[in-house]
């Protein structure tokens, strides 16, 4: 490694040092965040909406059904399908899974707060969370490529058809949002990840994700010391 590159790694060493204070939450808090989370955010999100109790309990409801539920059993389903892969175990799967439905969440919110209708606003969140989901699973697993596929798209697959379900929405509508987020996540974090690693060889001489692996793999197993 050149002199150049060195320094350019050790710049790095205070934000490395920073993020090892924080430990990474274990399976029964991230299960016990992703059960009150949507509920409580879709109850406060339709209550914007109209609000009146009866508003309060469809959207906990909703909450429930429509992303509690897909997202444990497509956290299952993710960690069978991973199953040789270190960094992304169940644990993990469940943070991801936490991450996006805030994520849905806060743009379902902001679609209410400009006054979109519920169906748009739920839609809007699809190809955003889509495309995060395909940025990690794409960039911290080496499985096999239908396997990254499945896993970045198993959630909002299930949470668009629970969605649809639960709030009877126009199924075609949904299924055109579904295949226009595919096609757009996919590609664009296929883009993103590409230029990364060609711009990480090209400045450091090494692959960059796998510097990333790394890093994660040892900060989320809470094996890393200060540098």
């Amino acid at each position: 490694m050149s002199a150049k590159n060195y320094l350019k790694l050790k710049s790095a060493v205070p934000y490395y040092n920073f993020l090892r204070k924080f430990a990474f939450p274990g399976k029964l808090k991230l299960l016990a965040y992703i059960s009150i989370l949507n509920p409580v955010g879709c109850s406060l999100i339709f209550l914007v909406d109209r609000p009146s109790l009866t508003q309060a309990l469809r959207g906990a409801a909703f909450g429930a059904f429509a992303f509690t539920i897909p997202s444990l059993l497509s956290d299952l389903a993710i960690a069978s399908l991973l199953l040789n892969e270190k960094l992304m175990d169940l644990r993990r799967s469940m943070a991801v899974s936490l991450f996006s439905s805030l994520l849905w969440l806060l743009i379902f919110g902001l679609g209410i707060s400009l006054c979109a209708s519920l169906e748009t606003s739920f839609y809007l969140g699809v190809p955003i969370v889509l495309t995060i989901r395909s940025l990690i699973f794409f960039s911290m697993t080496s499985s096999k490529l239908h396997n990254r596929i499945l896993s970045a798209a198993l959630e909002p697959a299930l949470c668009l058809v629970m969605g649809i379900i639960t709030l009877r929405l126009n199924a075609f509508k949904g299924g055109l949002t579904a295949i226009l987020s595919l096609l757009f996540g996919l590609g664009y974090a296929t883009l993103v990840l590409r230029k990364v690693e060609r711009k990480g060889v090209e400045k450091f001489g090494f692959s960059s994700l796998g510097l990333l692996k790394s890093f994660l793999t040892t900060w989320l197993d809470e094996e890393i010391s200060p540098l």
